[in-house]
């Protein structure tokens, strides 16, 4: 469920300005609720076990009514939220697989024990016939779940690709505000090949770096300009938006909660931000040899750049960077730009057939990682069409991409991303099999194990039991005993 947890996370972020897991919050809820119910059904299977029924005391029976209301509640939320997320459990499911499997055998073989202890308490054929048959159906086919199962980690040795690069979603929101220069000098230093952003166009024609259509979330704009505060901020003139402070909202609010571990030095460092140009932000990545992302927003009804904001922005990339360093994101006059512009990089938003991409000269897509397909990523790459994913910012999910075959993602969390030296959860198919032969064996013997040992236990006269049990402790004092002599030492 870490999806759920990300994706809650996320969503908070861009609405209140600060992480805080919503979702683990719920989780834990529904964890401990369910919990509750789990024990009751325990104390049932074990009161039934020994010929007795389960008596629910009023509360325990509003408890319950209390667990199925939340629950179908709080799946309708869910879903209407999630709607576009829920690809990613299936993808979670995925690179998770094998150890999922070991997880259900394992759960099997531990529920044997109750099952094997009732089964023999049973005293009509018809329901010990039942139970063993459902319990052995499920059982068998979870043994044969393998032959039918993929994830993309489980790869041939020297068939894993590169890993993908690692571009800084606003730089490394992590460790310095978003879309400051101190946040994207951070995501270079800690290995980030590219820098993403989002550009806006100010009301006298400056390009400058702001995700928000308002100033509220990442600037003091509350402050110095208080009767504004709702105001797009492409309505703003370059020099009224050099005024704001565009740092202290970091350390105030602590957005990933990684303020503790600042300096002093960076502190002060992260007072002194304001919100940069496109020209001074392409002067970073044109310094350091890194791609460049960039969404760019028109400018509302009215702006005196609203038509021209395309070429005004064209004009500040070709006075600051290399054109071939620009991933080329806005869809609007693409034709025309890739005419006057050919170097630069065109990027799509969308997917499409292969033939239409080429026709309009993409060269990279770039997808939310719920769009995540190996064949479909290995079928752009097969024309040249590179794939980059985002947001990932946790190492399971950098991880699947990895083995997908991606490119490269956008991520909040370069410099945790850049120590991962393999994909978790990769193996070589020999190696899954030998732990799919191993966990399927290892549950067999113990199963059998369990109903030998209830049975024996269940014997009425306990003849065959306490013949076994004379062979065993007869080879056990064969084994062990040793004649005493005189003088000897024991």
């Amino acid at each position: 469920m870490a999806f759920l947890v990300l994706w809650g996370s996320r969503f908070n972020f861009g609405t209140l300005g600060f992480w805080f897991p919503w979702s683990l919050v719920l989780l834990g809820v529904a964890a401990a609720l369910f919990t509750y119910i789990a024990l009751l059904l325990v104390l049932a299977v074990c009161l039934l076990s020994e010929g007795q029924r389960l008596y629910l005391h009023w509360s325990h029976k509003i408890g319950i009514v209390v667990t199925l209301a939340f629950s179908v509640t709080a799946t309708a939320i869910l879903s209407d939220l999630w709607s576009k997320e829920w690809k990613t459990l299936l993808l979670s499911l995925q690179v998770t697989a094998p150890f999922l499997h070991v997880a259900a055998v394992a759960l099997m073989t531990l529920l044997s024990w109750p099952i094997a202890l009732h089964f023999f308490r049973m005293n009509k054929r018809v329901r010990q016939v039942a139970i063993l048959g459902l319990y052995l159906s499920v059982l068998f086919s979870l043994y044969l779940v393998p032959l039918g199962m993929y994830s993309p980690c489980i790869k041939e040795a020297g068939t894993l690709g590169p890993p993908p690069s690692l571009i800084g979603h606003r730089g490394a929101p992590m460790l310095a505000p978003e879309n400051t220069l101190l946040s994207f000098e951070k995501a270079v230093e800690v290995g980030g090949e590219g820098l993403e952003t989002d550009v806006r166009i100010s009301y006298d024609g400056v390009p400058f770096l702001m995700h928000d259509s308002t100033l509220r979330r990442t600037t003091d704009v509350d402050k110095v300009f208080p009767n504004r505060t709702q105001q797009d901020a492409s309505l703003f003139t370059w020099a009224e938006l050099q005024q704001l402070n565009a740092g202290n909202w970091f350390l105030s609010r602590d957005p990933f909660g990684t303020g503790s571990s600042l300096s002093e030095t960076e502190r002060s460092s992260i007072q002194n931000q304001s919100i940069p140009s496109l020209a001074q932000f392409l002067e970073v990545a044109a310094g350091s040899g890194r791609l460049v992302l960039f969404d760019l927003r028109r400018p509302p009804s009215g702006h005196p750049y609203n038509v021209s904001f395309i070429n005004t922005t064209l004009q500040v990339v070709w006075d600051n960077i290399n054109s071939s360093q620009v991933l080329w994101l806005p869809s609007e006059d693409r034709e025309t730009v890739q005419a006057v512009d050919p170097e630069l990089q065109q990027t799509a938003e969308e997917r499409g057939p292969v033939q239409n991409l080429t026709d309009r000269h993409i060269r990279r897509l770039n997808l939310p990682y719920s769009s995540m397909s190996e064949q479909q990523i290995r079928s752009y790459w097969s024309v040249n069409i590179s794939t980059n994913l985002f947001v990932i910012s946790q190492p399971w999910l950098y991880s699947l991409a990895w083995c997908a075959g991606v490119h490269s993602i956008t991520t909040n969390s370069i410099h945790l991303l850049s120590h991962l030296r393999q994909p978790l959860f990769l193996m070589t198919p020999e190696e899954y099999t030998l732990m799919w032969i191993l966990t399927d064996v290892s549950s067999t013997f113990l199963i059998t194990a369990v109903f030998i040992f209830h049975w024996c236990g269940m014997n009425t006269q306990g003849h065959t039991c306490k013949h076994m049990n004379t062979h065993i402790h007869r080879y056990m004092y064969n084994v062990h005993y040793i004649p005493y002599k005189a003088g000897s030492i024991i």
